[in-house]
């Protein structure tokens, strides 16, 4: 038993310990351009991996885990290639063979004392793909979609550039009630709606507001439906092959991307794929065509484009709207018809009109009869429309996890709102998607949008729209209760955070609305109207993104998280190192942010917002933080 014990002492003394010695704070590597390259490889490409540990191990062992679906993980030494470039870090690298394969991967740590492993959500015993990066190979995502800002735009309310096209009173009966345009712009939307009410925005209003969108340092536009339709929404597509009259007709959509394209303006369409109106001559509910559609023949050459459950009057339609019966894609013809033909609806308008891709409503909820989920048509639809349009946009509207959208063969993006959005609503706002009260600290909020960030490969992230709110969500300002400068924090994580900013038309000048139709209402053009410290925000903030690589290409490293009131995060690219500090407490704090996990441990901190300068050692940036506030700090040596 002595010499036992005389054993373990020596040992102690010679391999002093904690119970956990490796300094998991220093372990770091995410899909950014230096740890991962190329960000968009090939299936014949080699991939360079790259880690970085503390300088406290010197006797580390690090490996690579890679497996492909139902194959083993094979592990691969990684080589210690030295220090960072800041001298904090050593960096670990391996290279990965190409394959045509979808792989996964994170990394094994051991020292003499401990082993784990490290992956998209930290340390872990246990090694899985749920723990895993994705490497997905032959995503081809445009370039130009990972330089925009995007703006959307409700068109009915966003400017009316032609009056004489303006829905006349009475013209037709929608719903059971006739249709009008407001007499006054600045009227609120009807409510409750019965889509029957108009404000006369179209494209042509656009046309003559592309100079404040480009000047706002828009280069990005997403448009709410704007095919023939008898609502003011234009979700019930009577005609995809006609841009509504009331809108301004095919010509208004022609000039208003030849004019957006040469202020170096995309434009992408909102599709509305899975149901049709039930005006369409597809289906004619209400007689209005010479033809037959499938509700009024059996033998219509469309009956098969829909699903009857007793023909006709009960059949499948969006969430028991009659108005929305759904579209078949059992049906060749129909596919022929919307993708596949050489005129297919969603290719015409790209190749014809020049349009740069398209915004996909409910796409989970396409398929054949009632079902939904039917991935093998948004493969096909990707096929068929990059085949006409290789720098395509393709972004699919997915309120929940979109891992099983984004494997390289459907989407490029999502709209974020279970990546971005929802987070974000949590913490600030206490609110989740449905409007039920909920309260998560700092460092769960954190965790949350870091994980759910790496869960996606990198690029399919970075390519899909961070939006604040939308046409189907409260505005931003009324969900925070008109709480401004908690809107100002929400906009700062907008343009520093990864993802490509999306605003929803008026945000950028203090526009509220509650839940749908007020958050509809009419964009005011009367300045006097305007909140010009939310707009002067936004004008900076787009400029910030993008004039510094760091927040388009960087790592994102997290650096602090407090209570329920702060959260620090870095982001890195080459010698650019940006520290984003949210204080979202009703008071001023003091702290002090381990900026050296930007692989910097002495220098000055640059304020963005008032320029001042802050010189920090030893690796820490000590902060004074009024209440309710964002700091943007750029550190040099």
């Amino acid at each position: 038993m002595k010499k036992k014990f005389k054993i373990i002492v020596l040992i102690f003394l010679l391999f002093p310990f904690t119970a956990e010695a490796i300094d998991w704070e220093s372990v770091f590597s995410d899909q950014s351009k230096y740890f991962f390259y190329p960000s968009l490889p090939t299936s014949s490409d080699t991939i360079t991996i790259r880690l970085w540990t503390g300088k406290k191990e010197e006797n580390l062992l690090v490996s690579l885990c890679v497996k492909a679906r139902d194959e083993d993980f094979v592990k691969i030494p990684m080589k210690n290639i030295g220090e960072s470039s800041g001298e904090v870090y050593y960096v670990w690298e391996a290279v990965l063979l190409p394959s045509p394969k979808k792989r996964w991967y994170c990394f094994e740590i051991s020292d003499k004392l401990e082993h784990s492993y490290w992956g998209i959500g930290g340390k872990s015993k246990e090694l899985s793909e749920d723990f895993c990066w994705q490497i997905i190979p032959d995503y081809k995502i445009p370039e130009w979609v990972f330089q925009s800002v995007f703006y959307q735009i409700f068109p009915d309310r966003f400017a009316d550039g032609d009056k004489s096209n303006n829905v006349k009173e009475g013209e037709y009966e929608y719903l059971g009630v006739k249709v009008y345009t407001h007499k006054s712009w600045d009227e609120l939307p009807q409510n409750p709606t019965k889509c029957a009410d108009f404000f006369g925005g179209d494209l042509w209003g656009i046309i003559e507001k592309l100079d404040y969108l480009y000047k706002l340092g828009i280069n990005g536009i997403y448009l709410n439906p704007i095919f023939l339709s008898p609502s003011n929404h234009k979700y019930d597509t009577q005609d995809w092959r006609q841009v509504d009259p009331h809108f301004g007709g095919n010509g208004s959509l022609e000039a208003l991307v030849k004019y957006a394209h040469s202020l170096g303006i995309k434009l992408i369409l909102d599709g509305v794929f899975n149901h049709s109106g039930d005006w369409h001559y597809w289906f004619d509910r209400n007689h209005i065509y010479n033809t037959y559609g499938a509700y009024e023949s059996r033998e219509s050459e469309w009956f098969d484009f829909y699903t009857f459950k007793d023909w006709p009057g009960s059949y499948v339609c969006w969430w028991g709207f009659p108005t929305l019966p759904k579209l078949n894609y059992g049906s060749f013809r129909l596919r022929k018809e919307i993708y596949k033909g050489p005129q297919a609806i969603a290719k015409v308008w790209l190749s014809s009109y020049g349009v740069d891709g398209w915004r996909l409503d409910v796409p989970n909820e396409v398929g054949v009869g009632k079902d939904g989920n039917a991935h093998w048509v948004w493969k096909e639809f990707r096929e068929e429309v990059r085949s006409v349009a290789p720098q395509s946009y393709l972004v699919g509207e997915i309120w929940g996890p979109a891992e099983e959208w984004l494997g390289g063969d459907e989407f490029d993006g999502v709209m974020n709102y279970w990546g971005f959005l929802e987070p974000l609503w949590c913490w600030l706002a206490h609110k989740d998607l449905m409007l039920n009260s909920t309260t998560i600290s700092s460092e769960e909020f954190a965790q949350i949008l870091t994980r759910r960030r790496n869960s996606y490969f990198l690029p399919a992230y970075r390519a899909s729209l961070n939006l604040l709110d939308s046409h189907d969500t409260q505005r931003i300002l009324s969900l925070m209760e008109g709480d401004r400068e908690k809107v100002r924090l929400a906009i700062t994580l907008q343009f520093t955070w990864d993802g490509t900013p999306m605003i929803y038309y008026g945000d950028e000048i203090g526009l509220t609305g509650g839940k749908d139709p007020d958050c509809r209402r009419t964009f005011p053009w009367d300045t006097s109207k305007w909140d010009g410290k939310v707009l002067k925000t936004y004008q900076k903030l787009i400029n910030l993104r993008k004039n510094h690589k760091a927040f388009k290409e960087g790592a994102l490293i997290n650096l602090l998280a407090i209570q329920d009131e702060v959260y620090a995060f870095g982001r890195v690219s080459g010698e650019e190192k940006v520290v984003v500090v949210l204080n979202s407490s009703t008071k001023k704090l003091s702290f002090s942010i381990p900026v050296w996990k930007t692989d910097i441990r002495k220098g000055i901190a640059r304020s963005f917002w008032s320029e001042e300068l802050i010189n920090f050692s030893s690796g820490m940036l000590k902060v004074d933080m009024p209440s309710k506030s964002s700091e943007i700090y750029f550190l040099s040596r």
